[in-house]
């Protein structure tokens, strides 16, 4: 019985597996002091900025563009950003509230710090950044149809979430489970959204019908 399930959902049993694999590696402090030891000005400065990809403030960004581009993008960008700022609020405030951060977990004298970056000490798990840039840019990568636009939006969302292990704002436990929830988030949006779209028209069409026309009863 278990054969045939995992025979069926293969595909799920892989990803499962794999995210599992990834879970156990990656909530290793070690490996965290490992990344942290790689580092040179040039990558310093460009993490640094590439950072801000995964800053909330975007999706207004993000909203008030499409209005004038396709206007059912923007309503799904509502939604991801609601859904964002719930769920990191859920998990990071009141569900895993107090969870140490690199600098608080290991000291500041055991790592390379990056000047002009303040330093957050708390509220570790998950990474509302990366939470944020994969529920924006695979949003993207779901609206782009050329492949080279898609890559491009999908190796966005992987330095900004990066990019937080790097500044020492995150391990990288944080940044998987974030990242795995935007996407969740960026997908869901998208159906939400489109279901939205199709309900509206709908309601519209109908609504035509029920003119009454000056030469009907």
């Amino acid at each position: 019985m278990l054969y045939d399930f995992i025979k069926t959902k293969k595909n799920e049993f892989a990803s499962l597996i794999f995210l599992a694999v990834c879970f156990i590696i990656f909530r290793d402090p070690d490996l965290h002091l490992a990344i942290n030891q790689y580092h040179t000005i040039g990558l310093d400065q460009f993490f640094k900025y590439v950072t801000y990809f995964g800053d909330g403030a975007l999706f207004p960004v993000f909203v008030i563009l499409f209005l004038f581009i396709k206007k059912n993008q923007s309503l799904k960008f509502v939604f991801a950003s609601l859904l964002t700022l719930l769920i990191t609020f859920v998990l990071k405030e009141i569900v895993f509230k107090g969870v140490p951060r690199p600098i608080e977990y290991f000291g500041a004298e055991e790592l390379h710090l990056i000047e002009g970056v303040k330093m957050c000490h708390w509220n570790s798990f998950p990474s509302g950044h990366s939470m944020a840039a994969f529920a924006m840019f695979v949003l993207l990568f779901l609206y782009f149809k050329k492949p080279v636009w898609k890559n491009m939006m999908l190796v966005i969302a992987v330095l900004a979430a990066f990019s937080r292990v790097y500044l020492l704002q995150h391990f990288m436990v944080d940044v998987l489970v974030g990242g795995g929830i935007g996407t969740w988030i960026a997908y869901f949006s998208d159906s939400l959204g489109t279901k939205a779209l199709k309900a509206y028209k709908k309601r519209k069409k109908k609504a035509k019908k029920v003119v009454i026309s000056p030469f009907g009863r």
